[in-house]
């Protein structure tokens, strides 16, 4: 008689199958990690079920994705605020980094992201930091999807102090071989930036991108300085300089893109490559606001990512959601730029296509993998339901996830965490910063 490993009853399904669509009193069946059934529910549908959900008062919809974080920065988070980039990055950030990251940091400050990512409903991220192996230990043990990218950068970091960005590309080509056939991890390339990153190096990513395919990471265009910067050296703006070396096609993804012309923005499109919209980083370190409804004018595809909580400073998408859509009507000084349904779509369609996972997650369809999340709705500030997306986007804040599922396991129910040892890490974290509060004021 049982038909499902998990049944889920939906008061509301936002599937993101189609833009536009929600659905009333459906059911979603679960089998083997995969959704095998999108129906209108029936009782009869409840003993097909070897566990099942009734969420009534919910609205499920898929995981979302972060297309742009760095997850171990969480430790970092509030260390440092009210800065412009390069005086947090340059004079904060890189000494912190050179201080403190080490393995063992990765690790506790992947997991404390990984709690963070359940609670708030993302099952799937783009990360690059440093020591990407630790992180896919981590992330392969909590059960989330994602690809971990290898930073590259042209001067010292603390996984190359001597700058042996060589033994870095060795590391890559091991991690890339391993996780290969992962079923749902991967690895890819992360050049910091142009201005970071020196032709040579970046000659050598477009090279091992055309002979693996891999993913790119790369941050591109954030700030009027990075333009300046870029045209002094080059001649040329930082989108035509990587076009000009070949790292701008549909498998990379280029954070941030605030910056940009009208060449630039045909060039994007033309390239297929994929832009990751950070508002609350943006906002925050006032580096401006990217022309995202121009991007989409351009036809280029646009994810939502988080940026890494040292600069926004939590991993919610939920904030992100809310902050891109009213953003970008301010921006264009048009209230019909960047929908509510335009900004979910980033944060689940568009992840997954900037993710090469397109037919994999990203929507609640037949064959697709079992990534999504269930918002209660019976807290004050979501009742009455008039449009479920427009509460997902305007009203959701992001405790509000009740559960989350990745590949059919349930990670979060009830709100309650199901993996072990947050106590732990939160009082490893808390003691980490002590002494990084303590090596700031010695710096000053």
């Amino acid at each position: 008689m049982v038909t499902y490993n998990v049944g889920i009853k939906a008061g509301y399904l936002v599937p993101m199958s189609e833009k536009g669509l929600y659905l009333e009193n459906y059911f979603v069946g679960i089998k083997d990690g995969l959704i095998v059934a999108v129906k209108p529910f029936h009782s009869r549908d409840k003993l097909k079920c070897r566990k099942f959900f009734d969420f009534t008062h919910h609205i499920v919809l898929p995981g979302l994705i972060n297309a742009h974080t760095h997850l171990a920065m969480v430790l970092f988070r509030g260390l440092e605020d009210d800065l412009n980039l390069q005086s947090w990055l340059f004079d904060k950030i890189f000494p912190l980094e050179k201080h403190f990251v080490t393995q063992s940091f990765v690790e506790l400050g992947t997991r404390l992201a990984a709690f963070e990512c359940i609670r708030f409903g993302t099952t799937c991220v783009a990360d690059m930091y440093f020591y990407p192996e630790v992180g896919l230990k981590v992330w392969e043990e909590m059960g989330l999807r994602g690809t971990f990218g290898q930073p590259l950068i042209s001067f010292p970091s603390p996984e190359a102090p001597e700058v042996d960005n060589a033994r870095l590309f060795q590391k890559f080509e091991t991690l890339f071989t391993v996780y290969r056939n992962h079923p749902f991890l991967s690895v890819s390339l992360a050049p910091h930036a142009p201005y970071s990153c020196d032709l040579n190096l970046l000659n050598a990513v477009a090279a091992v991108q055309k002979r693996t395919n891999c993913l790119v990471q790369i941050h591109l265009s954030e700030t009027a300085q990075e333009v300046q910067e870029i045209k002094a050296k080059y001649n040329k703006s930082p989108v035509q300089f990587l076009d000009e070396i070949g790292l701008l096609n549909p498998r990379t993804i280029c954070a941030h893109v605030v910056h940009t012309q009208e060449e630039d923005r045909a060039t994007l499109a033309k390239k297929g490559c994929h832009v990751v919209h950070n508002p609350d980083s943006n906002f925050k370190l006032g580096s401006g606001i990217a022309p995202i409804g121009e991007y989409l004018r351009y036809q280029i595809n646009v994810a939502l990512g988080t940026d890494g909580a040292a600069s926004n400073n939590d991993l919610s998408l939920f904030g992100a959601l809310d902050l891109s859509a009213k953003g970008q009507k301010v921006f264009a000084k048009d209230i019909s730029q960047f929908t509510a349904w335009d900004a979910l779509w980033a944060a689940t369609r568009g992840g997954a296509k900037a993710l090469g996972l397109e037919h994999v997650t990203g929507q609640i369809s037949e064959g697709y993998s079992a990534d999504l999340i269930v918002v209660d709705t019976r807290f004050p500030h979501l009742v009455p339901i008039s449009d479920p997306v427009s509460h997902l986007v305007y009203a959701t804040q992001g405790l509000e996830v009740d559960t989350t599922i990745v590949r059919g396991r349930v990670l979060m129910h009830d709100k309650k965490i199901i993996p072990k040892g947050y106590d732990a890490v939160r009082v490893k974290a808390q003691k980490l910063r002590k002494q990084m509060v303590t090596f700031l004021k010695d710096q000053k």
